[in-house]
């Protein structure tokens, strides 16, 4: 996460670098000394402002430049450079333009569209970053999956309507469950992950218990008018105590997870 920071970076720097080199090469024409001038805001305000967007960056570019070729030749602006300015901040905005458009795209295929929730892929991704975390300074990871007890029979009955209400309640009970560095996803049907860096298992049980609660005391699809309370098991696994791998972590908390449902649903259970 942090190094895609950086890269987002590099559309400003190389645009900034193209137009010093520009100016480098007019440096022996008439002027040329003060054309170089014009390129130092485009790389300043593209390092103040590329994590912000880099259509602001180029449109500050663009005024800044203006301003300084103005002052340069005491108000008197060369069509060239006008043009060049123009055509930088088009670029920019343009580039600025399709970011947005990728990252926007990049966050709709790691989000779950009926929880808004991340999904699998995302917390996958998460799950391995945060593991690499852990074993570089030695903390705790901890983990737990929770599944609605018989929800297919709730969808049987009331109708898949009345399950996706159900399933995107849990969503914001999870949200309002964990701390804001915790990571709640849903990673397919009825089932829901939350990662919680730097948690011990006796904190995660205490967590998986608070949504246990959480869920008990909610009454669900009250918008069509049913009255409806539904379970849910949970199971909490903790690296490096159970697992050693992200796989194994996974797997020892689905174990967790089933282990509950075999002892009445509606517990939580640590591996």
């Amino acid at each position: 996460m942090r190094n895609s920071r950086y890269l987002r970076l590099l559309p400003a720097l190389l645009i900034g670098a193209v137009e010093v080199g520009i100016a480098y090469f007019d440096y022996s024409t008439p002027g040329g000394s003060l054309i170089l001038l014009q390129s130092l805001p485009v790389v300043v305000a593209s390092l103040l402002f590329g994590y912000t967007g880099y259509g602001v960056s180029f449109a500050l570019a663009l005024v800044l430049g203006v301003f300084v070729k103005m002052f340069a030749h005491s108000g008197v602006l060369v069509e060239l450079d006008l043009i060049r300015l123009l055509v930088l901040a088009l670029v920019g905005l343009a580039v600025a333009e399709a970011s947005e458009d990728r990252r926007k795209l990049r966050e709709l295929s790691r989000t779950d569209g009926l929880t808004g929730l991340p999904n699998y892929r995302w917390f996958r991704e998460t799950l391995e970053t945060e593991f690499l975390r852990s074993r570089r300074y030695g903390h705790e990871t901890s983990l737990i999956l929770a599944d609605v007890d018989r929800f297919k029979a709730v969808n049987d009955t009331y109708g898949h309507q009345v399950g996706n209400h159900i399933l995107r309640d849990l969503a914001l009970i999870l949200r309002r469950a964990v701390r804001d560095v915790d990571f709640p996803a849903r990673i397919g049907g009825d089932e829901f992950a939350v990662l919680l860096p730097e948690t011990s298992e006796e904190e995660a049980v205490a967590v998986a218990k608070r949504v246990q609660r959480a869920v008990r005391d909610t009454t669900f699809a009250a918008l069509y008018g049913l009255p409806l309370h539904v379970g849910v098991s949970l199971g909490v696994a903790t690296y490096p105590v159970d697992a050693s791998t992200p796989d194994e972590l996974i797997a020892k908390a689905d174990a967790a997870l089933y282990a509950a449902k075999r002892s009445g649903r509606g517990q939580v259970k640590s591996a």
